[in-house]
């Protein structure tokens, strides 16, 4: 019995189930591209398995993956079993390394990861011929280690895989997010329902790699990893990416010329806030130094969109203008410019652009750098003025009396509190780091001790501190104040003024 078609008809599980239930005997050839796969069923079940690359499995990276020997171990097996003409299971076997159950349950494993991927294929053609034996067995452990697979129960199985695909990809919703660890105690990684083969595979995981780095230096299938790092990502020993972190290694990366990398560091940054219009515009003048001019442009017109949203029109204008200079022959930036001058009712300058048409001429490739530092300092300090409204917003108003003082007697006008310097300044250690500048580094396993400074605090702007004030000094008042009616004082900002004679005053006043 022979019987044929297009996988568009009737697609690759529908014919496993065909095969499955009549309990047919013989083998499938799926063709998908330049790629022919075959199966042979016996009696209804799956029995081998030959890949279209006709790559042997890697049955040592498969018992890595389990635990059931290191991987060390495994290839230096390899090499021994090769020079004796057997293969690596048999070898195994015979050293009694490794039993022959756990041979044959690594094959099954290597060869269901091989059919989930098939099941992907959508485009192709099917061929079955009953009582057909494949003309080669393309990895001798499938005959050597016989094992039988029900379709119905693979199908099953493979389409709760896929459901679970769909959860892992809300969490991870790009191969190219890049992952922190911030748990490094292997302890904890034994708490995840993961096999300790799996989570060995957490070391790669280091700040630096993306997803899909990882996956090009794994064992794991894509779903097994995917199922390994949501589950460390939901009890907390990897993190997504810290933005500022991830920006300071894109700068980096473009200083030494490595486009893509500092491409992929800034983009993990912007997941992390998109709107964080400081590290846009770092990301710009970033791939503007390594020639990428139109994606500068994209970023920038970004920014544009961005503030004139804001209702910010002035830096809108300035954003789609440098886009212009970069590219001129770029259409959106002219008509996102006319767009603007719409939106704010400046008729003068669509009639002036109108009149007198740009000049073609060559792109001058750079950015203003003079008004894109200003313009940087401007969105620094705003930034910083928003952070700093919402660390006042945040404040609850719990033991306060008067305006500006609390119950518990706060240190007087013009002192600081303890611990901390005049002005806002930043305690920092003998490198010239601040706090914050040192815990961005805390994850990188190649920076054992902080580096000097090699940047300028206009370039990055550290998070304003929002520690609780140490209360200090000046109990009293609150004994005193406490039988006084409520006054509102203006606060005025004085350094070192002395305020015992004050108090006396105000003491005979409350008499």
């Amino acid at each position: 019995m022979v019987f044929e078609g297009d996988l568009k008809t009737l697609s690759l599980p529908q014919v496993l189930q065909l095969i499955g239930t009549g309990k047919h005997t013989g083998t499938l050839y799926v063709t998908t591209g330049k790629l022919t796969h075959n199966l042979y069923f016996d009696q209804g079940q799956i029995a081998i398995y030959n890949p279209g690359d006709r790559m042997p499995f890697d049955i040592a990276a498969e018992l890595s993956k389990w635990g059931d020997i290191s991987k060390n171990i495994a290839r230096f097996i390899s090499k021994k079993a090769a020079k004796t003409g057997r293969t690596l299971g048999n070898h195994l076997v015979a050293t009694g390394a490794v039993s022959a159950e756990k041979i044959s349950n690594a094959v099954y494993q290597a060869v269901k990861d091989g059919l989930f991927s098939l099941f992907l294929t959508k485009i192709g053609e099917y061929k079955f011929d009953a009582d057909q034996y494949p003309e080669e067995v393309i990895d001798p452990h499938q005959e050597e280690f016989p094992y039988r697979i029900d379709p119905n129960d693979l199908l099953l199985e493979s389409l709760k895989m896929q459901e679970k695909w769909e959860e892992f990809e809300e969490k991870l919703h790009s191969p190219e997010i890049v992952l922190e660890r911030p748990v490094s105690d292997k302890s904890e990684w034994k708490k995840l329902n993961i096999p300790t083969g799996h989570t060995e595979e957490l070391t790669l995981v280091n700040g630096k790699n993306s997803i899909f780095e990882i996956m090009e230096k794994t064992a794991l299938t894509s779903f097994e990893l995917y199922e390994l790092l949501c589950a460390a990502l939901e009890k907390g020993i990897i993190a997504l990416p810290r933005k500022n972190l991830m920006a300071d290694f894109g700068e980096k990366a473009a200083r030494d010329g490595d486009a893509p990398a500092s491409v992929k560091f800034f983009k993990n940054a912007l997941w992390q806030d998109e709107k964080d219009h400081l590290i846009r515009l770092r990301y710009a003048r970033n791939l503007i130094e390594l020639g990428l001019r139109a994606d500068a442009v994209e970023q920038l017109l970004l920014l544009g969109d961005q503030f004139s949203d804001m209702g910010q029109s002035d830096f809108a204008e300035t954003f789609y203008k440098e886009a212009q200079s970069i590219l001129p022959e770029h259409p959106e930036a002219e008509r996102r410019l006319e767009a603007l001058y719409e939106k704010t009712g400046q008729f003068a300058k669509i009639k002036e652009k109108a009149a007198k048409p740009p000049e073609p001429g060559e792109a001058t490739g750079r950015l203003d750098e003079a008004v894109m530092d200003k313009i940087e300092k401007e969105i620094d300090e705003k930034q910083a003025d928003a952070g700093k409204g919402e660390t006042d917003e945040s404040k609850t108003d719990e033991g306060e009396t008067d305006e500006g003082e609390n119950d518990e007697g706060e240190t007087d006008e013009g002192e600081t509190d303890e611990g901390e310097t005049d002005e806002g300044e930043e305690e920092t250690d003998e490198n010239g780091l601040s706090d914050d500048e040192i815990s961005r580094y805390a994850y990188s396993e190649e920076l054992t001790a902080p580096p000097k400074r090699e940047w300028h605090e206009d370039d990055i702007r550290l998070p304003e501190k929002t520690g609780k004030k140490k209360k200090t000094k000046k109990k009293t008042k609150k004994k005193t104040q406490k039988k006084a009616p409520k006054k509102t004082k203006k606060k005025t900002i004085k350094k070192n003024t002395k305020s015992k004679p004050k108090d006396k005053g105000e003491k005979a006043e409350d008499k």
